[in-house]
């Protein structure tokens, strides 16, 4: 039995139907598709995840603002000025105009 594999002969016979040839062709073809973007999509993930697709992740850390107990209580004097002030009623309206007119 001699068996030869002629590309021309397989191009030739898709004109004709064959169902089991037929669809092992579509899930060969939709398993390399799938292959494909599966693998695509982890590149890209993990590229953007580690910085070396898009950035550096570690030129974009940030550090951490150091808050003295002075400033602290700066903001808390500030905010109990504002909290009296409504209390009293002595709530300052900007003086807004229309300019419209």
């Amino acid at each position: 039995m001699k068996f030869t594999f002629s590309l021309n002969d397989f191009v030739r016979s898709l004109s004709r139907p064959h169902p089991i040839r037929d669809w092992f062709l579509l899930i060969i073809l939709g398993a390399g598709t799938l292959i494909s973007l599966v693998t695509f999509a982890v590149y890209y993930f993990l590229g953007i995840q580690s910085g070396s697709i898009i950035g550096d992740a570690s030129q974009n850390v940030t550090p951490i603002p150091r808050v003295s107990r002075v400033e602290l209580q700066e903001v808390v004097d500030v905010h109990t000025l504002r909290a009296v002030n409504y209390e009293e009623g002595e709530i300052s309206i900007p003086d807004i105009s229309d300019p419209s007119l």
